[in-house]
């Protein structure tokens, strides 16, 4: 094998992705609130994730929304302001894919989300975002309106070999324009965040450890200021739910997380967040299938490592926990392996949805 998968086997998974996502039913909720590591969230039901629209990105089962108007984003974002406590350090706002996107979210509509965030002071404000939808305008309105908060744009980078990016997640992102990006947000004074999965379907554990290892030594050298580590849930209305399914993926180990950690610079732990690790704090009805938990204490761990803020503590920390414990080791990507295994998992969806 050349390592590349055919052309028309990507157009089939991109097509079962899209009717995947279409095809799962419409959330009714206005948002959805949640609390998470000290920090606030909310996601605002919008029409729905442009990219996903386009059956990008096989993980992610940002589906259709049932759409966004003046009052359920006033009374979405209302809801937000009377739950948020004070001991709350970051509020993140987010929607069913990307709230900077003006496809998705009107720019009157965002005016009014900014508006009602600006009684907020002296605390980091979130928007997940993708990248591409961007703009220096709306970077600037950000600004002006909410000067006495610090800003952060998080987004979805997920890996950065193309190989994976393309044929293992089907999302479609060029790396020059992310630093450009990153560059740009800089630029306007505020943060930039980056989300890295951990469990990249059609790799093994450590080629999944090594693509997160990597992923995160590319984003703080572009000039990234924070890391997510998420490792993958298994989600309703996504191909990921499907090879599940027919046993070609298997879910995410939480001690994988720690492995990614033993991985990276000690020095720069300080920038290591981590999302969706603990079913506890996360319940939500479109996940299938949650981690397993291969050691309970790994989320007494997770805990005790993000309230520390330091590098050395918290290298400290992981020695402790990994006392007695072998991380597993990342590896690089074999592309005939992984093509492989594409064109086994693709032979078998093919059969099971032959109108594709």
């Amino acid at each position: 094998m050349n390592g590349i998968p055919a052309d028309d086997d990507i157009r089939f998974l991109n097509a079962l992705n899209r009717e995947l996502k279409m095809g799962y039913p419409v959330d009714v909720r206005d948002a959805v609130l949640r609390r998470q590591y000290g920090m606030s969230q909310i996601c605002i039901n919008t029409r729905g994730c442009t990219a996903g629209m386009r059956g990008s990105c096989l993980f992610c089962n940002y589906p259709r929304g049932k759409g966004i108007t003046l009052e359920t984003a006033g009374s979405a974002m209302d809801e937000l302001l009377n739950s948020v406590k004070q001991s709350d350090r970051s509020v993140l706002i987010g929607s069913c894919g990307s709230v900077l996107d003006p496809s998705e979210v009107p720019e009157e509509i965002l005016d009014t989300i900014l508006d009602r965030l600006s009684i907020l002071k002296d605390r980091t404000i979130i928007f997940e975002s993708r990248l591409e939808p961007i703009t220096d305008d709306t970077l600037e309105r950000i600004g002006r309106t909410l000067k006495s908060n610090k800003i952060n744009i998080e987004f979805g980078l997920e890996a950065v070999d193309p190989f994976i990016l393309r044929y293992c997640l089907n999302k479609h992102i060029n790396l020059e324009d992310v630093k450009k990006k990153i560059s740009s947000i800089r630029s306007h004074g505020f943060t930039a965040t980056a989300n890295i999965l951990v469990g990249v379907p059609f790799l093994t554990k450590e080629e999944q450890i090594g693509s997160a290892i990597d992923s995160v030594g590319w984003a703080l050298d572009a000039g990234v200021d924070e890391i997510v580590l998420f490792p993958v849930n298994i989600r309703h209305g996504t191909v990921l739910k499907e090879l599940y399914d027919i046993g070609m993926y298997g879910p995410v180990d939480l001690g994988m997380m720690t492995s990614v950690l033993c991985g990276l610079d000690r020095k720069k732990l300080d920038k290591i967040s981590f999302s969706w690790s603990d079913p506890k704090e996360v319940d939500d009805p479109v996940i299938h299938v949650h981690p397993n938990v291969d050691d309970d204490r790994v989320f007494s761990f997770f805990r005790e490592f993000m309230s520390e803020p330091s590098s050395d503590g918290r290298s400290k920390i992981l020695d402790g926990y990994m006392e007695g414990r072998i991380a597993i080791g990342p590896s690089a990507l074999d592309r005939d392996a992984a093509s492989g295994r594409i064109a086994e998992a693709i032979g078998v969806l093919r059969a099971k949805f032959p109108d594709q």
